[in-house]
């Protein structure tokens, strides 16, 4: 199995900070370089607060850009593939229709319970699965929907 090499030390990404650890509990870390505070937005552009905002700002900029990647394992030469990629349009419109897909599972099929935005925003998403792209899809979709994932 080859692998390409990580731009950076992968074993010291998070820095743990001093005093924070508990019995049974680990410590709270933080990115290396942000130890003395937590990330914020950007000032640069003020209309993006939330995941969803971030999202469409990248789909608006370029959405012809590469934004999920996946390399695919070849079980007979036990090597990953070249990466192949989906565009932010063409994740866009996969999270739009699985977010459709939710809201229609929920209207449909949970009966007796309020479909209104504000009974929406307890609804939970439960995702079991290893990093790839179809939970990063199925997580956005959740988010753009008030669906806590």
């Amino acid at each position: 199995m080859t692998t390409p090499p990580l731009p950076y030390d992968k074993d010291h990404q998070g820095v743990e900070l001093p005093g924070t650890r508990r019995p049974g509990q680990t410590g709270i870390y933080r990115r290396r370089g942000y130890e003395d505070r937590l990330l914020s937005f950007p000032e640069s552009r003020p209309h993006i607060r939330t995941i969803y905002d971030a999202f469409k700002h990248g789909v608006n900029i370029d959405p012809n850009n590469p934004m999920l990647g996946r390399r695919p394992w070849d079980p007979i030469t036990k090597t990953f593939g070249p990466y192949e990629w989906q565009t932010y349009q063409q994740v866009n419109d996969r999270v739009n229709q699985f977010g459709a897909g939710l809201v229609h599972i929920h209207n449909t099929h949970v009966q007796g319970l309020d479909t209104t935005a504000e009974a929406l925003q307890g609804w939970r998403l439960g995702l079991w699965s290893i990093n790839r792209a179809e939970w990063t899809i199925a997580s956005i979709a959740g988010a753009f929907h008030n669906v806590v994932s």
